[in-house]
């Protein structure tokens, strides 16, 4: 810089005296920009580019969910991981447990899993299930069920019913938190109304003796209504249980 006279003293350079644009990539050394540098943004949110190359910003997901690819000139989203979604989990120490107002177009079929599940007053006891309509348990007959039982005394069973008042899910219960079961429960297209209903399901658990049962059972109930949900018990006492789980399955 040409100057007339004495020569000006040295002065910091401030943001006025920088030109908007005038800093290129190439004047930016490598790893000259850490994190505390970046623009703040939001909680979740990941960087990502857009279909004309530009920064852009992928939208926090729900929980469960997972980053999946769009495809090229596409910014990644998160969505739900495969094609069974968590829609509910809890557990119980009721009457009964209802499972009513999951079920939707979005899925064909569920999947029902309870863990740990016992009678906390009635040794002897078993697990029974109606079907809900508009959120109401369908009394009356119009149930169906057969099922094949094997136990750890080398003893198997076969019962079956028709136009019965409830449908019958496992072998007599144990009363104790220590003698427990297990069921996986599968519902096919609940909402359709070309077909009955129809429920298959596996149950594993330790009995009123000191026996351990296993049933394996499918179950129709005698209407093309679309189901709402589903009503588990016991016949005289509470259900107790640890852990139950509803999965759909997409279309």
């Amino acid at each position: 810089m040409s100057y007339i006279g004495k020569q000006p003293s040295p002065a910091a350079l401030t943001a006025s005296d920088i030109t908007d644009g005038i800093i290129s990539e190439a004047k930016m050394a490598d790893d000259a920009i850490s994190l505390t540098e970046l623009k703040a943004g939001t909680d979740g949110n990941i960087i990502s580019y857009d279909t004309s190359g530009n920064p852009v910003a992928v939208a926090t997901g729900d929980d469960g969910q997972v980053l999946t690819s769009a495809g090229a000139g596409q910014p990644p989203a998160f969505e739900d991981s495969g094609s069974m979604v968590k829609l509910l989990e809890t557990s119980c120490s009721n009457s009964n447990i209802s499972i009513t107002g999951y079920f939707t177009s979005d899925y064909d079929v569920y999947k029902l899993y309870m863990d740990g599940f016992y009678n906390s007053a009635y040794d002897g006891d078993c697990i029974r299930m109606k079907v809900a309509t508009a959120a109401n348990a369908q009394e009356g007959t119009g149930y169906s069920y057969a099922s094949y039982g094997w136990t750890s005394e080398a003893e198997t069973n076969i019962e079956d019913n028709t136009d019965h008042t409830y449908t019958r899910i496992s072998g007599n219960q144990g009363q104790t938190a220590t003698s427990t079961g297990c069921l996986e429960l599968t519902i096919f297209d609940p909402l359709g109304s070309n077909v009955k209903n129809f429920i298959a399901h596996s149950v594993t658990n330790e009995g009123d003796v000191t026996d351990n049962i296993m049933t394996m059972s499918s179950v129709t109930w005698d209407s093309t209504t679309a189901l709402t949900g589903l009503f588990i018990y016991f016949g005289s006492s509470n259900l107790t249980c640890r852990k139950i789980r509803l999965y759909g399955i997409k279309n």
